[in-house]
């Protein structure tokens, strides 16, 4: 069964939505909600077996995971694309957890060019994502010691590549093996030339400056990425993925928990009715934004709204929830129950 969760509703005056997959299905994910593009079809699956957290992998500070994680291995040649709700047009953000049990097939750590990649943006989705277009291009070699590994970024193509517009020093972090990194990627559409950015265990608060950032390649900049692919290949290790977010801001794939222990309730009446079936009501006189949270801090919707529009909940499960209500002057919180 395919379970893949939108944040944002896409009804009305929301914004763009960010899509989030915990991988709560067993089987490959071409038949769960992902397209095969290329290789074997059906190779790419879930795991089932205990890891981090139940079969998930965990990250201090993230929401709890639950469902299951994936397995990219360079035995496989299947590859994959998961797409945008809408193509983004001006920075495209995926963040993921990420661990490397294998690093036996990764090239040598003397490799100063790009080697194979496992992750990437395109301009297309579906089933065929062409030869071009292809940005942000994530891929490991062997680190200086044991058992570790360096992660690079490629931007785009054309030109020669150096050490430092791969990993950005010409002596780069080693990362451990067995070890579970929170991984930010950020392709940003919105300047002259395209540039990728990549966090390795970032502050998830806000967005502090990159572990590497790349505007190498002589190509043109994309004017849109529609998916993100996940690439097998002889040379990538073993490499397991979980709890992937999707979006156009740091917001949109951080999946913080939101700290409901220190919301400042307001008792001014902004809303028709608390005690909510379907909908409710807004009762101020200029537009607003809203952010909805579940009790344990999970967002679950936000979107802009004008004087008096009803706000559909009917999608939400039974339980509490805390409105963020924001009219750009104040910030009001409100405590809801969902019938």
């Amino acid at each position: 069964m395919r379970k893949t969760f939108t944040l944002l509703a896409v009804t009305g005056s929301l914004l763009l939505s960010a899509q989030f997959q915990n991988f709560n299905f067993s089987g490959s994910l071409s038949s769960n909600g992902w397209a095969s593009h290329s290789g074997t079809i059906g190779q790419v699956s879930t795991l089932t077996t205990a890891s981090d957290l139940g079969n998930s992998l965990n990250f201090t500070g993230i929401s709890t995971p639950s469902g299951n994680r994936i397995l990219l291995t360079s035995t496989q040649s299947e590859d994959v694309n998961f797409a945008f709700s809408q193509p983004v047009t001006t920075t495209a953000f995926v963040s993921f957890l990420m661990k490397i049990t294998d690093v036996g097939t990764l090239a040598a750590n003397s490799v100063t060019t790009a080697p194979g990649y496992f992750m990437h943006f395109s301009a297309l989705s579906g089933n065929d994502l062409g030869s071009t277009g292809l940005v942000s291009r994530l891929s490991l070699r062997k680190g200086s010691a044991a058992d570790t590994f360096n992660i690079g970024i490629l931007n785009t193509t054309g030109g020669s590549t150096t050490v430092n517009d791969i990993y950005g020093s010409a002596n780069p972090i080693n990362y451990q093996v067995g070890t579970t990194y929170l991984v930010v990627i950020k392709y940003d559409m919105t300047g002259a030339n395209g540039q990728t950015s990549l966090w390795m265990n970032p502050s998830l608060a806000s967005q502090g400056n990159p572990t590497h950032s790349s505007a190498f390649g002589s190509s043109s900049k994309l004017s849109q990425v529609a998916s993100v692919a996940l690439r097998q290949a002889n040379n990538i290790g073993n490499i397991e993925i979980d709890e992937m977010r999707l979006g156009s801001s740091w917001t949109d794939v951080m999946g913080a928990a939101l700290s409901t222990n220190d919301l400042p309730v307001t008792k001014n009446l902004l809303i028709s009715n608390t005690l909510v079936e379907h909908d409710f009501r807004l009762l101020t006189k200029e537009k607003l934004q809203i952010e909805i949270y579940s009790a344990a801090g999970n967002l679950v919707k936000k979107g802009n709204f004008s004087p008096n529009e009803t706000v559909d909940v009917s999608f939400l499960s039974s339980g509490i929830y805390f409105l963020r209500i924001n009219s750009g002057a104040n910030i009001s919180t409100v405590k809801i129950v969902k019938k």
